[in-house]
């Protein structure tokens, strides 16, 4: 299926922060059902309930990643409510996650292939029975990221495949220079005086300095707003964001 054949890697992006256990619980449910997975935390401070954002990350860091990775993302301001659970797939690497747009950064690149909506009524095969209402990403995510990524688990059985990607929350206004897209959320990053050179420039209109260089390649003018961590407003940025250099 789409090339893909699990090697036991699996990659962590969250809005959990690094503060609270929430990812290191995650972390102890799947290597109690398979002792042998290794992990690479991709992201953890993701905005809180911004899926766009861990997916535009996602997108960016795939290529970096042996085939049969799984890269878990659970970044799900709608737990607890009917939204669907997807297992995506791009080229020989799978991605489970939340429809809730997350995925959408990847579809517009075109680099999904194949999309399978799992049904969690056969999950409980999988170690999925007592689900909470606020944490599957313990309850769901963890034992099903497990079973996939340790091979228990074809995932072509979890479900019916469906032909496209929930794009809510998908800011088709803020274009790249190549016409693409790119979520302003990520622009909080940027302002941490990394200095790679002029060709990667945030100008933030309400800095004294008049323009701040970084390293994730996107470039602002005036109006919009930048949110730092926490939801925190910092300086006025423009809400069309344009990539004059894209490294990653």
């Amino acid at each position: 299926m789409a090339g893909f054949r699990a090697n036991g890697l699996i990659t962590l992006t969250t809005d959990f922060g690094s503060r609270e256990p929430f990812v290191g619980i995650m972390k102890g449910v799947m290597l109690a059902h398979a002792a042998q997975l290794r992990f690479v935390d991709m992201a953890h401070e993701v905005n809180a309930f911004q899926p766009v954002e861990a997916g535009f990350w996602l997108s960016r860091a795939l290529r970096y990643f042996p085939a049969g990775t799984l890269h878990v993302a659970v970044v799900d301001p709608g737990v607890g409510t009917p939204r669907d659970l997807v297992v995506a797939f791009s080229g020989d690497q799978a991605l489970l996650a939340p429809d809730n747009g997350l995925l959408a950064p990847l579809a517009a690149r075109g680099s999904i292939d194949r999309i399978i909506r799992v049904d969690l009524t056969r999950l409980v095969q999988f170690g999925v029975s007592d689900v909470s209402a606020t944490f599957h990403g313990r309850d769901v995510f963890a034992p099903l990221a497990a079973a996939i990524a340790s091979g228990r688990c074809d995932p072509a059985d979890l479900g019916t495949e469906m032909s496209a990607l929930s794009t809510s929350g998908w800011p088709a206004t803020m274009t790249r220079a190549d016409g693409g897209v790119a979520p302003a959320a990520h622009i909080r990053r940027c302002a941490r005086g990394r200095l790679p050179g002029p060709d990667q420039l945030v100008r933030c209109a309400g800095s004294r300095a008049g323009a701040r260089q970084c390293r994730c390649g996107l470039e602002s003018g005036r109006g919009g707003a930048h949110f730092g961590r926490s939801g925190r407003r910092d300086c006025p940025i423009s809400a069309q964001l344009k990539v004059r250099a894209n490294r990653i």
